[in-house]
């Protein structure tokens, strides 16, 4: 005969097993399910599930020739164990209410990264919208947003 008990302490593991796979394999449910990156996110367990992260984000704007010069420039990281391709980026600024203003798609130094690669990307802009007060990048085909540098 079971035991309350017993039927509590199955329950449980069953609960444990079940919620410790979806911590594990979080990723892959986030690529399946895209919604789910913000449920991890907010329990805080941060998702990437296109396995790529910029870093070493610069955002500088410069006078050249008399001309206001927006330049962007990164890596791009390959945070996974397998080869994966690197989709063009999109670059906006948005200004002070965060709305787009204006924005561009440019392409990192390579398509492909090797696992744990790393790959640079720069972009310039002439003339940025005057009322720009920060820039976003993403990958185009969504992807997390990388950084917000001021202008």
């Amino acid at each position: 005969m079971t035991t309350n008990r017993t039927k509590v302490a199955a329950f449980a593991a069953a609960v444990s097993l079940v919620a410790g796979g979806a911590l594990y394999a979080r990723t892959e449910i986030a690529r399946v399910l895209p919604g789910a990156a913000g449920l991890y996110a907010a329990l805080g367990y941060p998702v990437n599930p296109r396995g790529l992260e910029f870093r070493d984000v610069t955002v500088e704007t410069a006078i050249e020739e008399g001309l206001s010069v927006l330049s962007v420039s990164g890596s791009v990281v390959n945070m996974t164990g397998r080869s994966l391709a690197v989709p063009p980026i999109r670059y906006s600024v948005r200004d002070k209410m965060q709305a787009e203003i204006y924005h561009w798609v440019g392409e990192a130094d390579a398509r492909e990264l090797v696992p744990a690669g790393r790959t640079a990307f720069a972009t310039r802009l002439a003339s940025p919208p005057i009322a720009g007060e920060q820039v976003q990048i993403r990958f185009v085909g969504g992807g997390r947003r990388a950084a917000e540098g001021s202008l």
